[in-house]
């Protein structure tokens, strides 16, 4: 299976704009786990936290930091989670 850039299945959700706070499935109350996390940008413009090694062989107002051309809210993040304890259970998701 192929995840484009600026996509991530599982791991740790972000927090950026909330800060953290527990993600209960609504059904059962089982802790959510991440299940996909989409952003509207592959890395910050600002400080350059991230970047693919490709991008930095490449002039910088050429470098593209949003190749997958997603636009989540107002250029921020969507974090999907997915109850663990059954998968038919809704999902719940945050958008940071």
């Amino acid at each position: 299976m192929s995840i484009p850039q600026g996509c991530r299945v599982g791991g740790f959700p972000s927090w950026n704009t909330t800060g953290p706070y527990a993600m209960n499935c609504e059904a059962c109350a089982a802790p959510m786990v991440l299940l996909l996390a989409l952003d509207s940008s592959e890395w910050s413009g600002a400080n350059g936290s991230w970047m693919p090694h490709e991008e930095w062989t490449v002039a910088e107002r050429l470098r593209d930091r949003n190749p997958t051309q997603l636009t989540i809210g107002r250029d921020g993040l969507l974090n999907i989670f997915a109850c663990p304890a059954d998968p038919g259970h809704p999902h719940r998701w945050s958008l940071q």
